[in-house]
């Protein structure tokens, strides 16, 4: 993605895709927000992280944090819609660490506070296993292509 946009205008487009995805990102916090906290509120928390300098310093950099923030809000989002089927929640979190490997610590614990919010019920399990099925249909056809393309699993750490 990164490369596509560098060839259409450089450094330029990036930090432009990144401010873009600071806004959209501030727009899923409202909308999280807004379901516990109410509108008024929500709406100067989605202000709030949108001046925030660390989230203006991620999204004025080629940096994936911005990408990687819209997989997490997007797969929490999708979650608390119950009409979703759990399987595209588990692709988003593999896209998500896909983007930032950290996206797996992620994974891990919306999978831990589904168990702890709902209890520890068969439906419970059944749902988190869903989950799971949905984030290994993305993360282990990589991994096998990284493994037969390149003989090492991702990400490679020295």
């Amino acid at each position: 993605m990164c490369g596509l946009l560098w060839s259409l205008d450089g450094l330029r487009a990036v930090i432009s895709f990144n401010i873009l995805l600071l806004a959209v990102n501030c727009g899923l916090i409202y909308l999280l927000a807004s379901r516990i906290v109410g509108r008024p509120t929500a709406f100067f928390t989605g202000l709030f992280i949108g001046f925030f300098p660390s989230m203006l310093l991620a999204a004025i950099h080629p940096w994936t944090e911005q990408l990687h923030l819209l997989t997490l809000l997007s797969a929490v989002l999708l979650y608390l819609n119950a009409k979703v089927p759990r399987f595209w929640i588990g692709v988003l979190l593999a896209i998500g660490c896909l983007v930032r490997f950290a996206g797996i610590y992620n994974a891990a614990a919306l999978l831990v506070a589904i168990f702890v919010m709902r209890g520890f019920q068969k439906r419970v399990f059944a749902e988190c296993a869903v989950i799971l099925v949905g984030f290994l249909a993305i993360a282990v056809p990589y991994e096998l292509f990284c493994l037969l393309r390149y003989g090492t699993l991702y990400p490679e750490y020295l």
